[in-house]
């Protein structure tokens, strides 16, 4: 009984160690996206922040944004150069299109998207544009394949930096901002996210384990008692 019981004890803390678990987030990290980063052709930016390597590329879109529903991929189109202002009000990211530089869907040009690549998993926290015009929005796509999360999200404000702030948890490797043909026009100043890490999540054997622990406390406890 004695050797049964001290085998329940150790059950109680080997199954309480394993019990608890899920995903946990570090600090925060702000990719400034004046710094200087362009490179290659088609242009690109990157950039390492704490061990996070994070590329941007810039695409056209096939077919048009307000066309692909929520939970649906993004046809992605070529690939074209990011612009980057790094001097005066530093503006940030943007597109060549020929026609602006900035990340947008006017002058009759198909939607663009700018892809954000990170070298692991993240959760978006925010995202700081630098816009044009009243209630300009943005379509956000996130994973591997770039699922549509949020359609024509209304940027708060008008003109100059302006923060949006994720609501909802967003989490993946890779996130897609979009501009639809609609007016919208601006550029990608800031973008700060979250690492993430999983921690031992229970099966069912170890919830097993951990309940004869219980068991075996309790009925430690009761032999005491007596």
């Amino acid at each position: 009984m004695r050797l049964v019981s001290r085998l329940l004890a150790t059950a109680a803390v080997v199954g309480g160690a394993c019990a608890f678990g899920g995903v946990a987030a570090a600090a925060p990290i702000t990719f400034d996206l004046t710094t200087p980063g362009l490179s290659g052709s088609p242009a690109e930016y990157q950039n390492t922040i704490s061990g996070v390597t994070l590329t941007v590329k810039g695409y056209r879109v096939s077919g048009n944004l307000n066309s692909v529903n929520i939970n649906d991929p993004i046809p992605m189109g070529s690939q074209m150069d990011l612009t980057q202002d790094t001097t005066g009000s530093h503006q940030g990211l943007g597109i060549s299109d020929g026609g602006s530089s900035r990340l947008n869907g006017n002058n009759g040009t198909p939607d663009e998207i700018a892809v954000f690549a990170f070298s692991q998993t993240i959760r978006l926290v925010s995202i700081v544009f630098y816009n044009w015009d009243l209630e300009d929005d943005f379509h956000l796509a996130v994973g591997s394949s770039l699922t549509l999360m949020l359609d024509d999200e209304v940027i708060p404000g008008s003109g100059g930096q302006r923060t949006y702030t994720m609501s909802s948890m967003y989490y993946g490797d890779k996130i897609g901002i979009g501009a639809d043909a609609s007016g919208d026009e601006y550029r990608i100043r800031k973008i700060t996210v979250e690492t993430v890490y999983t921690r031992a999540i229970p099966e069912p054997a170890t919830a097993l384990l951990f309940g004869l622990g219980l068991a075996g406390l309790g009925v430690m406890r009761q032999r005491r008692a007596v």
